[in-house]
């Protein structure tokens, strides 16, 4: 039962490779520009109010750094400085 477990997640990580693989440089390129302009939305007005103005090299800077902070924030699972599950 073992053997066909792992067996299988080898197969299902086989699988996820190819699907993934198959995805055109077109597509890739899309939803890279969707991410960056849903970072844009959220993070764009926050920038600006520091002094930013929009659509200038500063405030796209400001606008990958909060988000990018936000993202290493969610994936290490800390919230307002506080480790989850520890308090």
């Amino acid at each position: 039962m073992m053997m066909r477990m792992s067996l299988l997640q080898w197969l299902v990580l086989t699988l996820a490779l190819v699907a993934s693989a198959c995805s055109t440089p077109e597509r890739r390129a899309e939803r890279v520009r969707l991410a960056m302009e849903q970072r844009m939305a959220l993070h764009g007005p926050a920038c600006a109010r520091l002094g930013n103005a929009p659509n200038t090299d500063p405030w796209r800077h400001c606008v990958v750094e909060r988000s990018s902070r936000a993202e290493l924030d969610e994936q290490s699972g800390y919230h307002m400085g506080w480790r989850h599950g520890i308090w």
